[in-house]
């Protein structure tokens, strides 16, 4: 689904998928927020890739569902990450790419990283 235009998810847009997705590349769309009602009960999903996007806002937990999530891409996105926008993935993630992100903005989202 990369480079689709895609600016919106709904929330059953992976309906009959949740337990089978593994990996979901959103890349060089039009999203301009985590499509969390669409991603939540994405139980085994392992990698998600949200880089070149137009994301601005990571929400507090944005993520929190996605017990398997070993690797987040959200690179080269103008965003700033909400303190516990990370929260549920302090033991499953091992991968973040934050490439292009303003570090001072955001450093309590992810003072927990440090412990990887």
């Amino acid at each position: 689904m990369s480079g689709c235009g895609i600016k919106t998810l709904h929330y059953e847009a992976f309906e009959g998928q949740q337990s089978s997705l593994k990996h979901l590349s959103l890349t060089m769309n039009e999203l301009k927020e985590v499509p969390r009602a669409a991603l939540e009960k994405l139980q085994n999903l392992s990698l998600l890739d949200l880089s070149y996007n137009k994301i601005t806002r990571v929400p507090k937990n944005a993520f929190v569902g996605l017990t398997k999530l070993s690797t987040l891409k959200l690179n080269d996105n103008n965003l700033e990450l909400e303190r516990d926008a990370l929260k549920g993935l302090e033991v499953s993630l091992k991968n973040l790419n934050l490439k292009g992100w303003t570090f001072i903005q955001s450093v309590k989202a992810v003072t927990w990283t440090w412990k990887l």
